[in-house]
């Protein structure tokens, strides 16, 4: 089996819709959990889980979140 990916991903803030979308989209098709903190206050987070979080990681840099730092990647062992 394949391991299963927790990124941990703060940014300034998170208003644009589309992005939001395009977020929520991609963890979708991944088949990857996701736990959004959005609005105008900071600061922005994104909880993504899953076997391809990686792969969500990387939507989120095409998309250019404003200002991400990436907080943890934790690889967890499925027993």
């Amino acid at each position: 089996m394949p391991p299963i990916h927790r990124i941990l991903v703060k940014t300034h803030h998170m208003t644009s819709r589309k992005k939001i979308l395009t977020l929520t989209q991609a963890a979708h098709n991944l088949q990857c959990s996701l736990l959004l903190k959005t609005g105008p206050h900071p600061p922005g987070i994104m909880l993504a889980e899953g076997e391809q979080a990686e792969e969500w990681l990387k939507v989120v840099k095409v998309i250019g979140a404003s200002c991400i730092w990436i907080v943890r990647g934790i690889r967890l062992i499925k027993k």
